[in-house]
This record gives structure tokens, sequence and C-alpha cells, in this order.
């Protein structure tokens, strides 16, 4: 086929996609574990993906609309700073400042604010314990830059106080100008578009689980008081058989 470029004689002019491709030492035995956080930006831009195209929530969408800004400045302040990394043959590229520090620093921010601002468990230690969590995450990402020579403490420190500060910054901003101004003034959740596609905005339930699960609690229990007064009246029935005749 013409569209298909010919078999290359070698390795020698690829390049890889350094985004996934992480080298580590096989001898040491953090090497791999470490080495595999380095895959939680990837994760967390599948989940952001998913969970869009199924909850298809506006405060979500922000939230990685902001995510991608960041990854769009940490470009170009590597572009402009042209900082090299510890070594010539792990990464390419510019390293400061760090782009995974930067990722998962904003993604703790913006969840521990989310979590201690916008939600209200029952049980409040699970705000404290998600919360630790997320951060513990983000920090082992960041020290794995450092201990796979990706990137100096230097860079990685840099990273993470922009991602914080974007995190923050972006929080306040889509949280008290940009959502209330799409969901309140322009009211774009009541456009027909927005209604066909079931659109919401999430960000003032606190607790997004709990609702969710009363909702269709209530629900169920709807239709089984429906169910059962329409017993014994073939109501039922009669109906489920001219949906059926419909689809014959």
């Amino acid at each position: 086929m013409r569209f298909i470029p010919a078999l290359p004689a070698s390795a020698d002019g690829l390049k890889a996609f350094s985004f996934t491709y992480v080298q580590y030492d096989p001898t040491d035995p953090l090497g791999k574990p470490l080495a595999l956080t380095a895959l939680f930006p990837i994760f967390i831009m599948v989940s952001y993906a998913t969970l869009i195209a199924a909850r298809r929530d506006v405060y979500l969408a922000s939230v990685c609309l902001g995510q991608l800004l960041g990854e769009a400045f940490n470009l170009g302040l590597k572009r402009i700073v042209k900082e090299p990394r510890p070594t010539t043959f792990l990464g390419g590229d510019y390293g400061m400042p760090s782009s995974h520090a930067q990722f998962m620093a904003y993604f703790a921010t913006f969840s521990v604010l989310h979590l201690h601002l916008r939600t209200s468990y029952k049980n409040p230690i699970w705000k404290h314990v998600l919360s630790l969590g997320t951060v513990l995450i983000a920090g082992l990402v960041a020290f794995s830059r450092v201990y796979l020579h990706y990137h100096t403490a230097t860079q990685v420190l840099a990273g993470i106080q922009i991602g914080t500060i974007l995190g923050l910054v972006w929080y306040l901003f889509s949280t008290r100008i940009l959502l209330p101004f799409l969901v309140d003034t322009c009211k774009i959740l009541e456009h027909p578009l927005c209604v066909q596609f079931c659109i919401r905005d999430t960000s003032d339930v606190g607790d997004l689980s709990l609702c969710e699960y009363e909702g269709i609690r209530k629900w169920e229990q709807e239709c089984a008081l429906r169910d059962r007064s329409l017993a014994g009246t073939g109501v039922g029935k009669s109906v489920l058989e001219s949906a059926m005749k419909k689809k014959m």
C-alpha cells in the first residue's frame, strides 16, 4: 500500500514516545515500581476521558481543561528555559520544569481543594484519607523522576510549585468565574444539545456517590410500586406487547 512507509532498516533515526517509555536499572528492586509510577498521568487522563464520556459533567470537563492548559504551559516553559536533563540519554528534550511533577501537583491540589471545600461525606475521615492518598501518589511520582535520573531535584521542585499554583488558580477560576458564567449566566445546560446529551454540573453535589445511589434506589422503589399497582390488571402486559410489536 502506497500510504504505508517503507520498513526501516534499523532503529537509527526512530524516536520513542517518551511519555510512556521509561528506562530503569533492572538490578534495582525499586527501579520497576518507580518506573510504573510514570504511568499515573496517563491513567488519570484516561480516567478523565472515561468519566467525562460517562457522566457528561461540565465540572469534570473544566478540571481536565485546566490539566491540559497546564501541560501546554509546561511545554512552553521548557522551550523558553531550555535547561537540559541530568543525562542526555534519558527523556530527551528539556527538563525544566518536570511535566510529571507539575501534572501530579495540579491534580493533587485540585483534588484536595475539592474534597475539603465541596464534598460532604457522612464520615469526614474519607476527605483526609483520599487527600493523603492523592498527595502521597503525587509525591511518589515526583520522587521517581529524580530517582530514575530523568530530572534534577530542582526541576522536580519547580514542577511541583508550578503545578500547585496552577491547581489553586484554576480551582478558584473554574468554581467562581467559569462555571457560574457558563451555567448560571449563559445557562448552557438548558441548551437543547445539552439537554439531549444529559450534560450536567455536579460541582455543588456534596456526595455524588450517595446522591446517585439514593436517586437510583428511589427510582427502583417507584418502579416496584408501579408494577405492584398494575399487577392483575393486564396493563403492564399490554404495554409490553405493544412495545415488542413496534420493535418487530
